[in-house]
This record gives structure tokens, sequence and C-alpha cells, in this order.
């Protein structure tokens, strides 16, 4: 079974790079515990620029960040309160499934309100 993606490539390549670049933002020595935040910044933009018929593209991109997001707090939770760490991460990772779950509803709503668009009213 093939999947045809009806969002840009490009797009879809654009987001992925700006996860890895907020992972590398992460790993920076003496970096703010808050860049972990920039993590929505590629969920809203898959969100806002990708097909109305592509709902798979945003868990997917929402699920590799949110995966990036737990890949930095193993690695970095050493310097950290644990605790107030955890607690962070969790309310990061928060906002990323609210944003993707958000933009699901919102494209499945175009979808429908596309296809009621096809059919005239009756007279």
């Amino acid at each position: 079974m093939v999947v045809r993606m009806h969002t840009s490539p490009v797009t879809v390549t654009m987001t992925v790079l700006a996860i890895g670049l907020v992972f590398l933002l992460e790993r920076v020595p003496g970096g703010s515990p808050a860049v972990a935040w920039l993590y929505i910044v590629p969920v809203t933009m898959i969100a806002l620029w990708s097909s109305p018929r592509d709902t798979s593209v945003v868990v997917l991109i929402a699920g590799a960040a949110t995966l990036f997001s737990l890949i930095d707090f193993s690695i970095s939770s050493i310097g950290e309160t644990h605790c107030t760490g955890i607690l962070s991460r969790l309310l990061v990772i928060g906002a990323i499934c609210l944003t993707a779950t958000l933009s699901v509803m919102r494209k499945k709503k175009e979808r429908t309100t596309q296809w009621i668009g096809l059919f005239p009213a009756n007279p």
C-alpha cells in the first residue's frame, strides 16, 4: 500500500531540520532549560503549512519532537534539579501534544467543510 503525501517535501524537510536545530541548541553548554519549549515551533510549522489531508505528518512530527525532547532530557538531566526538570519536560510534551491534537481537529474540520461545499444546497 502506497500512501500519497499531499504536503510539500520541502515543508517536511524544513520542519525536521528545525527539530534538529532545537536539539542542537539544547546541547549547547550553559544554555537555558527554556530552549526545550522551542520544540513547539516545528510542530506548529507543520500544523499550519501541511495539507488538510495529511494529519499523519503532524502526528509524526509531534512524535519526533517528543522523542528528541525526551532524549535530550535523559542526556542532560544530570545538571538539573530532577523534579523541576521532569515537570518542565512534561509541560513541554503536553504543549506538543496539545498543538498536534488541535491541528488534527482543525484539519478534520477543514476536510468536512470542503466536502460539504462540494454539494449545492437543495432548493
